[in-house]
């Protein structure tokens, strides 16, 4: 019997990016109760190593038509919560614009600092925008013309990734080398719409910027090839953001 998986991928796009419906709805210790389905307590005694515990959730690795039942109810109890979200309708209408191809695994929408960023693809390339609202209008951060300005004429028009940091006034966004897993990460300040002389390459999967809380900087996990580790702590300019440049 093979276990079914029910989050395909246009699910999990959108259930990455709708994660502040949730948070808006109190679920980030705000006093907010939900009815999740039941989950049955089969106490397991283990010992490995030397080490003993009791693991009370063993039975969901097997693979029967109870454990089966247990995935579908807890699938639409967090499709129904997801449905109700207040940004439901507007992540679902960005997700073709978006591309919806089987092989994306990032979300279109990111809510960080009260803007709102959309990724958006289209024939000549990807483009990314930001609004003060869900329905704002939007206001062009990223787009092919821009990115050439910047990266040159050779820069591919192909955004892999964007993370805003959590006041929403810097955007990281990665550009792919071509290879579908290196690319360099660029960052933009968002009102001046200028980029910042900050970027670092590596796998856009494993080293993606992790900002600061209070949004002054990121840690970059850096894979370290001789000691399997992680390493570099890389911070943002403290230095004033340059002007907005003049003109259109």
């Amino acid at each position: 019997m093979k276990r079914r998986h029910f989050l395909r991928n246009s699910s999990m796009l959108l259930a990455g990016a709708s994660l502040s419906s949730i948070a808006l709805r109190g679920m980030a210790g705000q006093g907010a109760h939900f009815d999740y389905p039941p989950t049955r307590i089969e106490p397991v005694e283990k010992s490995i190593g030397g080490v003993t515990w009791t693991d009370n959730y063993a039975w969901l690795r097997r693979e029967t038509e109870e454990v089966i039942a247990w995935q579908q109810a807890q699938h639409d109890f967090a499709g129904e919560l997801l449905r109700e979200g207040p940004e439901y309708d507007y992540v679902y209408r960005h997700l073709d614009p978006a591309g919806g191809d089987s092989g994306r695994t990032m979300a279109p929408v990111r809510n960080r600092g009260g803007k709102w960023f959309v990724l958006e693809k289209h024939e000549s390339g990807h483009r990314l925008s930001v609004s003060e609202s869900p329905d704002g209008d939007a206001r062009r951060l990223l787009d092919p013309k821009r990115l050439q300005s910047w990266l040159g004429e050779a820069a591919s028009a192909h955004i892999s990734g964007f993370e805003p940091s959590p006041n929403g006034q810097i955007l990281g966004f990665a550009i792919d080398a071509g290879t579908g897993r290196e690319g360099t990460w660029y960052f933009v300040d968002v009102e001046c719409e200028v980029l910042l002389n900050q970027s670092y390459t590596g796998d856009l999967m494993f080293e993606r910027p992790e900002w600061f809380s209070d949004s002054s900087g990121f840690y970059r996990p850096a894979a370290e090839p001789r000691t399997g580790g992680i390493s570099s702590n890389r911070t943002l300019s403290t230095a004033p953001p340059p002007a907005k440049p003049a003109g259109p």
